[in-house]
């Protein structure tokens, strides 16, 4: 996720905040919420959050979905539909949904659903659940989310354990500041200090690849969306 100097002051009042966040495939994005859910109006037990999901890094390419809620839903997973309770989970829903190739980024496009659907709970924990990243990928994650939102988008530092993070990609704190160390810091890629991580000119010299690891994620989801339409 983005530093906190970007973030929404307080989710959920005033104009809708765009920030953004890296995708575990590789894919940066920035996301904007129109709170609060809605009530749908077609006689389903949906409730339903706009979003605006541009992809990084291109000349205006973005999805529009509702993030969609069933009444079963919020009352297991959930203690209200206020952002507080549900911000993280709403967010993680679209990451995952980018990862999965579900939505296409295009200069228009309708909106598409996004189900918050039990598919990402675990009972039995009484948690969400998005994915299991392993401690490659979640290095690989880091490597990625320091370049793109620390540098390419602005945000000079980013937070290394980011609780959104942490329950999108099924790791501790812990795990994230040990990796943070040992993949990046001690090979000379960042600057970490409280948590917060800063990329160095050693990171910044392997943009090429980085952007080119973007760009071939954009072309497998493009080439997805091409042969469904046939």
């Amino acid at each position: 996720m983005s530093t906190e100097p970007t973030n929404p002051e307080t989710p959920g009042q005033g104009s809708p905040k765009r920030v953004a966040y890296m995708t575990l495939c590789g894919l940066p994005v920035s996301i904007e919420l129109a709170w609060p859910f809605r009530a749908s109006t077609s006689g389903s037990d949906l409730y339903s959050l706009h979003a605006k999901v541009w992809l990084e890094g291109t000349e205006g390419l973005h999805a529009q979905v509702a993030v969609n809620l069933t009444q079963v839903m919020m009352k297991q997973a959930f203690a209200s539909m206020e952002p507080a309770d549900t911000e993280s989970a709403s967010v993680n829903a679209v990451r995952s949904n980018v990862d999965d190739k579900q939505l296409e980024f295009v200069k228009s496009a309708k909106r598409v659903p996004v189900p918050l659907s039990s598919r990402y709970y675990d009972f039995k924990k009484r948690r969400m659940t998005f994915h299991r990243a392993t401690d490659e990928q979640l290095a690989a994650f880091l490597r990625r989310k320091v370049y793109w939102l620390g540098h390419k988008l602005g945000a000079g530092e980013v937070r290394v354990a980011e609780p959104a993070d942490l329950e999108y990609l099924g790791a501790t704190s812990e795990q994230m500041l040990g990796l943070a160390k040992s993949s990046l810091m001690d090979a000379g890629l960042i600057e970490m200090a409280r948590g917060w991580a800063k990329p160095l000119e050693k990171l910044l010299a392997q943009g090429e690849a980085i952007e080119a690891e973007t760009r071939a994620e954009l072309q497998a989801l493009e080439a997805k969306h091409e042969y469904e339409r046939g």
